[in-house]
């Protein structure tokens, strides 16, 4: 705990960071009575703070301040820039900001990153933006965009700059109470710089008019838990059926399963309770679901996501797991035609967040923090929600009516998970953990091993 000195200290050096120099301090009495402390205190504090050089005190005229001669530069350059900016020499010479995006090398998400890059560059004219897309060149980048996941190819938070500069110069501009708590969770526990930037979120897409036909009884309710629906229903599969769901990412159907409360979850212990028989009985269900959607796509298994979105968007099934980004392909006058819908997985929201951070060999940290902030604030988050490319991480975007409306219908119970969510799922403990759950799952739905198939998932099966 500080002592009254020490705070009474640091409270009369910030006050003297913001006067000029030469400006009269004010006196020991009137500094007894506005911070309540002795005179003694007082004394003894402005003694201290002369002895380092910051105050002049001269008998019977008073204390002065002293600002050391860089400071008054700092001052000198601070009017100069504020008053005559046009005719610096210093704002005619460019600074080049690297900028690491992996996503950027994909065409359809392209347009969005130049459209933030203009942006970006007619707010800071004297910053050139020079964009790199593969993995090696963000060592040497200013600014990395990464996600939390580690089991890629692409960069990481675990890339991004862990130096309390840093650290300090992105939280400075980027309040952690504008995105939701949860896509925080990662980078808090890595001690990194970044700011979240979007959330790619597990999401079941829906066909409005199938559901509406097949089952009235919904009243245009939107189904949250796949698992519970599946289960519920007593119609017959088969070519004429609409209870068809498709999915590409196997890890879906775990995140069904611990959604429902079938299988257990957490980031210590990953997932258990495979014996459960609601988990044999879930994975024969959605063996027979694709063996249906390879039936209606010409006896063509559906193993890719154009084929699953081809079948979902021609109406032939009721629903697309997927990932949030992947909802861009939808045109966009059609995207009221479908519904989406999440589920928390306990208290984790079934999500990957996405960052931007700035790099550990960053040249000026300052204008990489300014960069992170513009990409994750108001203005940044908005060309993001406007392209529909993924679900900002700024509550207020993610939650605004512009977004929502061009969405697919029940957008904001999605943006609801994401805001209840205390922090996201590790994605590796339902991709890649052992025993390899996600892989057993596969090979028994493609039809490449028979059932029962061993749900202890022991290491050597």
């Amino acid at each position: 705990m500080k002592t009254i000195n020490s705070q009474l200290n640091e409270q009369l050096r910030k006050r003297i960071s913001v006067m000029s120099d030469g400006e009269k301090f004010p006196t020991e009495a009137e500094l007894c009575k506005e911070f309540s402390v002795s005179r003694m205190t007082v004394n003894k504090v402005l003694h201290e703070i002369a002895r380092d050089g910051l105050l002049v005190r001269r008998p019977r005229r008073g204390t002065f301040v002293r600002k050391p001669l860089d400071a008054n530069l700092n001052h000198a350059e601070e009017w100069l820039s504020d008053n005559h900016s046009g005719g610096l020499i210093s704002n005619m010479v460019s600074k080049t900001l690297r900028i690491n995006i992996y996503e950027y090398r994909h065409e359809f998400i392209r347009p969005m990153w130049d459209t933030l890059f203009a942006e970006f560059k007619a707010d800071f004219p004297g910053i050139d933006v020079e964009v790199s897309a593969e993995p090696e060149d963000g060592v040497e980048a200013d600014v990395i965009w990464a996600s939390n996941r580690r089991d890629l190819k692409t960069l990481s938070l675990d890339n991004f700059s862990s130096s309390r500069a840093a650290v300090e110069a992105v939280s400075r501009v980027c309040p952690e109470k504008d995105c939701f708590a949860a896509a925080w969770r990662d980078l808090k526990r890595e001690g990194r710089a970044g700011c979240p930037f979007s959330f790619s979120t597990s999401v079941c897409l829906w066909n409005n008019g199938l559901l509406s036909a097949d089952w009235p009884e919904l009243n245009g309710r939107i189904p949250e838990r796949l698992f519970d629906f599946y289960l519920k229903q007593n119609k017959a599969l088969g070519s004429d059926s609409s209870l068809i769901v498709c999915y590409i990412f196997v890890p879906f159907l775990l995140m069904q399963l611990a959604s429902g409360g079938i299988l257990n979850y957490d980031r210590e212990r990953g997932l258990n309770g495979f014996e459960k028989p609601e988990v044999a009985e879930f994975l024969k269900f959605n063996r027979e679901i694709f063996c249906a959607a390879a039936r209606l796509n010409d006896g063509q298994a559906v193993t890719d996501i154009k084929g699953a979105m081809n079948l979902f968007l021609s109406g032939k099934t009721l629903a697309l797991n997927t990932f949030s980004p992947t909802l861009k392909v939808i045109p966009e006058n059609r995207s009221r035609d479908f519904s989406v819908s999440s589920s928390l997985i306990g208290n984790y929201a079934p999500a990957v967040p996405v960052y931007m951070g700035i790099g550990p060999k960053c040249r000026d940290v300052k204008t990489a923090a300014e960069a992170v902030a513009f990409f994750c604030g108001g203005r940044g988050q908005r060309i993001l929600a406007q392209s529909r490319n993924n679900i900002p991480a700024r509550r207020e975007t993610a939650y605004s009516e512009e977004f929502l409306e061009i969405s697919p219908r029940n957008m904001k119970q999605v943006v609801d998970v994401l805001s209840a969510a205390e922090d996201v799922i590790a994605l590796n403990h339902f991709v890649s953990g052992r025993p390899d759950y996600c892989g057993k799952f596969g090979r028994y739905i493609l039809g490449n091993s028979n059932f029962p198939i061993d749900l202890k998932c022991n290491d050597k099966t």
